[in-house]
């Protein structure tokens, strides 16, 4: 009885998410600086979005299986950074973290600054969008890839 009692009340709480290893972090850092770059102010917010579509595509059967594969396909310059800066570690392990509790992404796959929308978006897998003051665009995030096929964007 007591041991139906103790699983019970385990499945109350989710299980914790596997532990990011150091490679995996590193590769994760090398995703937000070579992302946002020396953006400034609104590094960590957008280098977090980052952290959080890459750990949504590693379980998705689109994507590569590890964090490695997933940011080597698919985020820009993170393979030509052998040593990201600190700034970027902390904000992906920040995001790591958040990312266990939550994510404000909703999900999503790919995330697009407003400078990249045009006529050619399918905005059906839509999860949301942000935009705050001082930025220069706005970011819309997307549960599958949004371009559509054979469009002419301009």
């Amino acid at each position: 009885m007591q041991i139906l009692a103790l699983l019970s009340m385990l499945a109350m709480f989710p299980a914790q998410p596997a532990e990011v290893s150091y490679d995996d972090m590193l590769w994760l850092a090398r995703a937000v600086q070579g992302e946002v770059g020396v953006m400034g102010e609104h590094r960590a917010e957008t280098g977090a979005w980052v952290v959080h579509v890459a750990l949504n595509r590693v379980p998705n059967k689109w994507f590569p299986g590890t964090i490695e594969q997933v940011v080597r396909q698919g985020f820009a310059g993170a393979h030509v950074i052998p040593h990201p800066d600190p700034w970027a570690w902390e904000v992906a392990q920040v995001a790591v973290l958040q990312h266990q509790v939550s994510d404000p992404t909703s999900g999503a796959l790919f995330i697009f600054g407003s400078i990249d929308i045009n006529n050619c978006i399918d905005w059906s897998s839509h999860t949301g969008s942000a935009q705050r003051d001082g930025w220069l665009f706005g970011v819309h995030m997307f549960s599958r890839w949004p371009y559509i096929k054979e469009c002419e964007p301009w």
